[in-house]
């Protein structure tokens, strides 16, 4: 297989756009839960959305309690996700 330097900047800008994508949806989820808290929707600054999201791919579960899974359960009954 080959490749090109035109081919590889199309590619590169498809995944900074996915990524991009996901950070603003993650940023949306953040405010929307923080509100529903009581919290300030913006009291995590978008730099450590941007931070979490460059680097959840290295987040690992490691096990879970009842209250996680009751945390859990909690947060898709405030934002209806299933």
């Amino acid at each position: 297989m080959t490749s090109s330097t035109e081919q590889y900047l199309n590619m590169q800008h498809i995944y900074q756009a996915k990524a991009e994508a996901d950070f603003l949806a993650i940023g949306r989820l953040t405010r929307s839960t923080l509100k529903i808290i009581g919290r300030d929707p913006n009291s995590i600054p978008r730099a450590t959305i941007k931070s979490f999201c460059k680097n959840a791919r290295k987040l690992k579960k490691s096990y879970e309690t009842k209250q996680y899974k009751k945390g859990l359960k909690a947060i898709r009954a405030m934002h209806k996700v299933k």
